[in-house]
């Protein structure tokens, strides 16, 4: 896992003593070191290639990963980030961009209500996942292939509907 999960000092109340200046993050960016920053916290993901999404993890290396986190993982995988926690973004750096041009009031307010209707999405239930949906979508899934082997097997006739018939078992077979 290289230098990911290795934490400096704790501060009272398990918070990272560190704060980290735009400049020093943006220093990081090979995936031998490793910086991200999500959600206002810099995370130290060097030489992790056991990642389970594999190397794309350091495409965001030395740079703001925090919408791209929320796009690829559940919110439970947040808990996992702690142990590569190395601490914070500093505070006036966080109206910046990471080449530290000033971010403009527009572009502020747009990633906080971009930010707010995604969890504003999750708490409606519009992420959640239907097991009976996927139940639903393998019993018919199976169901079509059942009666396209049916219809291959149950014509073995020479004429133009037994053709037809496997014809048409045959495209929906794929």
């Amino acid at each position: 896992m290289g230098k990911g999960g290795q934490r400096p000092p704790a501060a009272k109340d398990g918070m990272v003593a560190s704060e980290h200046a735009w400049k020093e993050i943006t220093q990081h960016r090979t995936p031998d070191d490793a910086w991200l920053m999500i959600n206002n916290k810099v995370y130290d993901v060097s030489g992790w290639h056991d990642h389970p999404g594999g190397d794309v993890l350091f495409t965001s290396a030395g740079d703001d990963a925090t919408d791209t986190f929320a796009l690829f993982h559940a919110s439970s995988t947040a808990k996992h980030l702690s142990q590569f926690c190395i601490g914070t973004l500093k505070p006036e750096d966080r109206s910046k961009w990471s080449d530290e041009r000033p971010k403009s009031q527009e572009q502020e307010n747009f990633e906080r209500g971009y930010r707010r209707l995604k969890v504003e999405m999750r708490n409606d239930g519009l992420f959640d996942s239907s097991p009976l949906y996927y139940t639903y979508k393998q019993a018919t899934t199976l169901m079509l292939c059942f009666y396209a082997a049916w219809l291959v097997g149950a014509h073995p006739g020479s004429g133009w509907r037994d053709f037809g018939a496997r014809t048409f078992g045959g495209i929906l077979m794929g």
